[in-house]
């Protein structure tokens, strides 16, 4: 029998990582013969709930009884963490252990001077319905549904701090099954050391993202950013994510900081799957939510203070702003070249107000020609004419004629920008969203 572990919302923006509580449940558990059955899994949920302290990620541990040692996933101070695939039963009382031990990890390292803290843990024998993962991803889950739950449940031991919120997440975590998964190598400081920046070779980094294929998201080299490095004061060293967790390994040898491992674990994710989105029309939108929407661009681009850039779409059920905002950079200049009659497809979140999509990726289906009106030239005297005034034709300085506003030369300008998929930059990407490079190594059955 396996045990389901869950556990949610024990990082802040002050410190600490929930991965980290992951990494201390299986060191302590396997003092008692408790093993992981499988990876632990790193769970993103709805990136726009307004009370999320940083990424939103909930992590879940399926452990049983050990009975052989299988795969290595991970390191803890020099000790191999083994995988196990036949185990021994366990009992209530052991599962009345493992709640306990959680819940005192849970209790040391979380930061409970933040009122945005508000851990929670399950641990239990039932798997809950994947729906509910489902609903947590995509949409706004009430606390009441997951108590109800819990409680109509036997062998589910559940505890929440604060105003227990952390429970939601715990239970997504584990009702999860993986479909379209990536995977993450975590690797972690010494405790002294986590709340000081480390300093690494941006080569290196370099190096890992052009050596390991079927990674990604690991460098930025437009912005010149190491993204594999947490930006948040954290447990985490760095992390690099990928479809191939054998390969991900190989980050250990070529990533160079000044720091020494305290530990290293790699997780099953949901990261860069796009299990966030939802298909639908302008008019069944909803605040909260993330979307892809297909249409035709009505309005704009046009610049905003900030230097934001929206455009106006619609597909005849309503319309829609949709923003590409001043972090995603040089993503920016594309939409800018966007024009009244293009079609696209958006894939973004929806901001509560204004109801705005904050675009992620957008596909440009067809390109319209991009047709200018100019004065033509008199007749009489060869000078180019000019205006008349609003619907008044074309008027020659030189030598006054006048030609009707049909007169007009209609000419094609050339676009630069082609048909394609674009997207924001690694800088500026949410965790959820699936990567170009993703798409394409999928399509050429690479990764």
């Amino acid at each position: 029998m396996r045990v389901y572990i869950g556990v949610d919302d024990t990082d802040s923006r002050m410190g600490m990582c929930t991965t980290y509580i992951a990494v201390e449940i299986i060191r302590r558990l396997m003092k008692l013969r408790f093993n992981p059955v499988l990876y632990p899994r790193l769970v993103r949920l709805n990136p726009n709930i307004p009370w999320k302290t940083r990424g939103n990620g909930a992590v879940s541990l399926i452990m049983a009884k050990k009975s052989t040692e299988r795969e290595v996933i991970g390191e803890i101070e020099g000790k191999p963490i083994y995988t196990t695939d036949e185990y021994i039963e366990h009992t209530d009382e052991d599962l009345m252990e493992i709640f306990y031990i959680v819940c005192d990890i849970v209790d040391e390292f979380y930061v409970s001077t933040d009122e945005n803290t508000n851990p929670g843990v399950v641990v239990s024998n039932t798997k809950p319905p994947v729906d509910f993962y489902w609903k947590c991803v995509r949409d706004i889950v009430c606390l009441d549904d997951v108590t109800r739950w819990l409680e109509n449940h036997k062998g589910v031991l559940y505890k929440g701090w604060g105003n227990r919120r952390g429970l939601i997440g715990a239970l997504a975590a584990i009702s999860w099954a993986p479909g379209d998964k990536t995977y993450e190598l975590l690797t972690y400081k010494k405790r002294e050391d986590w709340l000081k920046r480390p300093s690494y070779d941006k080569s290196s980094v370099m190096a890992l993202d052009k050596l390991l294929k079927c990674t990604f998201d690991n460098y930025d080299y437009v912005e010149d950013c190491a993204c594999i490095f947490p930006r948040a004061l954290t447990p985490i060293l760095y992390g690099v994510r990928g479809d191939n967790p054998k390969e991900l390994r190989k980050a250990l040898e070529v990533v160079k900081t000044d720091m020494k491992l305290h530990a290293w674990l790699i997780f099953e994710t949901n990261q860069g799957t796009d299990d966030h989105i939802i298909e639908v029309k302008v008019k069944d939108i909803k605040p909260r939510t993330s979307v892809l929407v297909k249409g035709v661009i009505k309005e704009g681009p046009k610049i905003i203070k900030g230097g934001h850039v929206l455009f106006k779409l619609s597909d005849g059920t309503g319309d829609v702003w949709c923003a590409a905002y001043e972090p995603t950079k040089g993503f920016r200049k594309i939409i800018l070249q966007l024009i009244p009659g293009d079609k696209v497809k958006v894939w973004g979140s929806v901001k509560e107000y204004p109801n705005t999509i904050n675009i992620e990726k957008i596909e440009i289906m067809e390109v319209q020609p991009c047709i200018i009106k100019r004065p033509p030239k008199c007749p009489k005297c060869g000078k180019r004419m000019k205006s008349a005034g609003k619907n008044k034709g074309f008027k020659c300085k030189n030598c006054g004629t006048r030609l009707p506003e049909d007169s007009a030369i209609l000419e094609t300008i050339s676009r630069n920008i082609k048909p394609g998929l674009y997207e924001v930059p690694p800088v500026a990407r949410r965790h959820l969203s699936k990567p170009i490079k993703r798409i394409r190594s999928r399509e050429k059955g690479i990764c």
